[in-house]
């Protein structure tokens, strides 16, 4: 799997950018949610989302109660 940089996983998030499904997903850190590149939710600022590519443990600590918003 590619390496991704930030940049480019914020850009395909703000575009709902289908191609990137199931490469990444982000987690929002003022609202406990986490989306897919496609979501539809109102897109967070830069310095409120993390990325986390499947298979990378995330801090459970950070994210206990995730909502998925399809």
């Amino acid at each position: 799997m590619t390496h991704l940089k930030f940049a480019e996983m914020y850009r395909a998030l703000v575009r709902k950018d289908t191609s990137y499904e199931g490469i990444f997903y982000s987690a929002i850190k003022t609202t406990g949610i986490f989306c897919r590149p496609s979501c539809r939710a109102r897109k967070p600022k830069r310095e409120n989302v993390e990325f986390y590519t499947p298979g990378t443990p995330f801090q459970r600590s950070v994210w206990d109660a995730l909502i998925t918003i399809p």
